[in-house]
């Protein structure tokens, strides 16, 4: 899974609305400019600095929407159906698609997401750390040494086997959860982390 750190995430925020910043700067100047009747020289003399401004933001505009695009097709974040619509939306959109995306899949914290295919077999959880393949009943990771106490608490109340808060039913017996609460089992374990499943795609 694609990570970013918080100060990243926001970073990319600025980034993203800045093209939306500029556009109000450069409407404001424009009216002040034809309010105060300046001459032509005091236009001149930003003209040089306007126009770097303007090719910065427009070459800063064009790398942010492929980043988004990238973004989009690679993380486990969006499910693969979702993935054309989102790029869609980017190019005829933006910048406005971008927030929405930022809001919905980048901000929020890796837990929160999870998509499975409709087989079973090819269900498979990730250790919230390094991502790698982890079984729902190991307590660490062994690829990177992740605790996984308490990642396993949230289960489904019929079968009992290990879920994601967000699925609508239950990946493993098809138990629909929008009638009913998921139940916590907390066989030993305290809820200290969190729990990605992604499918095989």
């Amino acid at each position: 899974m694609l990570t970013l750190s918080r100060r990243k995430k926001l970073f990319l925020l600025f980034l993203t609305i800045w093209p939306i910043i500029w556009a109000v700067i450069v409407l404001a100047f424009v009216v002040s400019i034809t309010i105060s009747a300046s001459d032509e020289d005091s236009f001149d003399s930003y003209l040089p600095i306007f126009a770097v401004s303007h090719f910065l933001t427009i070459f800063l505009y064009f790398a942010v929407a492929a980043f988004y695009i990238w973004y989009a097709v690679k993380t486990v974040r969006v499910k693969p159906d979702s993935r054309i619509i989102w790029v869609l939306l980017f190019i005829f959109f933006p910048p406005f698609s971008h927030l929405a995306f930022w809001f919905m899949y980048i901000w929020p914290e890796d837990g929160k997401f999870a998509y499975v295919t409709t087989n079973e077999s090819d269900l498979y959880f990730v250790c919230p750390k390094c991502k790698s393949k982890v079984s729902e009943n190991e307590r660490y990771c062994l690829t990177c040494g992740q605790s996984l106490v308490g990642v396993f608490d949230t289960r489904c109340p019929k079968c009992e086997r290990a879920v994601v808060e967000s699925w609508k039913v239950c990946a493993h017996c098809g138990e629909p959860f929008r009638q009913r609460k998921i139940a916590q089992i907390k066989s030993g374990y305290t809820n200290s982390s969190t729990m990605t499943a992604r499918g095989n795609c």
